[in-house]
């Protein structure tokens, strides 16, 4: 099962919550506060298109910078 991250507006903490995938999107309750936790974007999916495509432009070092695309 993924690993999802949830961040709370109201105590504005990050948590980690592992679901199955259909329950994905369904917010949970922080368990800090108790208030609404959404699902926040990871750095780990936030940046896997961009290192599983390959693509370089060639203008650096790292696969996909500013200047790409």
């Amino acid at each position: 099962m993924p690993l999802y991250e949830y961040y709370c507006p109201d105590c504005k903490l990050k948590t980690e919550r592992i679901k199955p995938i259909e329950q994905h999107s369904r917010a949970i309750n922080c368990p800090f506060c108790g208030h609404k936790a959404e699902r926040a974007l990871s750095v780990t999916a936030r940046y896997s298109n961009e290192i599983n495509d390959g693509s370089s432009c060639g203008a650096c070092s790292t696969i996909s910078c500013g200047s790409c695309r």
